[in-house]
C-alpha cells in the first residue's frame, strides 16, 4: 500500500511540476485592474501611465478574456500612443489587442504569449502621463 501511495504522490508531482514549469511568468501575479502614474526610468523625471492592482502593485498581469477593465485601457493606450496600433480603447482584452500586445513583444524579442506582465512592462514604451511627450520606458520590481 505505501509503494501506491508514493508512486501516486511521485506522479502528482512530475505532473504539477510541469505545469507549474511552463506556465507564464505572468499568470503567477494578480489581475491588474486600474493604473498608476509612476515616474520612468530613464532619467528623465517624466511620469507614464502603467497597469497596476487597485492596492497600487504594478507586478500585475493582464491576458485576453479580461472585460470592462480600466488597467486594459491603459495598455490599449500605450498600445496606440507609442506603437502606432489602431485598438479601441474599450478596456476588453479581446483578439486584436492580444495580437497588438504579441507584436511588440516580438519587437522586443519577448516571449510573445500575448500576456502583459512585469517582463512585458518592463521591456516596452509606456503613454506618458503629460499629453504630447514621448513613452518611455518604466521597469517596475519584479522584472527585468
Amino acid at each position: 500500500m505505501r509503494t501506491l501511495q508514493r508512486m501516486a504522490l511521485a506522479v502528482a508531482i512530475a505532473v504539477l511540476g510541469t505545469t507549474l514549469v511552463n506556465a507564464s511568468p505572468a499568470a503567477a501575479l494578480p489581475i491588474c485592474n486600474t493604473f498608476k502614474d509612476v515616474t520612468s526610468t530613464d532619467g528623465s523625471g517624466k511620469k507614464v501611465w502603467v497597469p497596476a492592482t487597485w492596492g497600487g502593485d504594478v507586478s500585475c498581469t493582464l491576458h485576453e478574456g479580461i472585460l470592462d477593465n480600466q488597467a486594459v485601457s491603459v495598455l490599449q493606450g500605450t498600445l496606440n500612443y507609442c506603437y502606432g496600433m489602431n485598438l479601441t480603447v474599450d478596456g476588453d482584452f479581446g483578439p486584436k489587442t492580444e495580437a497588438a500586445l504579441m507584436e511588440v513583444q516580438r519587437l522586443y524579442g519577448l516571449d510573445d504569449d500575448g500576456w502583459y506582465g512585469v517582463y512585458t512592462r518592463d521591456k516596452i514604451s509606456h503613454e506618458p502621463y503629460d499629453y504630447q511627450a514621448i513613452c518611455r520606458k518604466y521597469n517596475g520590481p519584479g522584472g527585468y
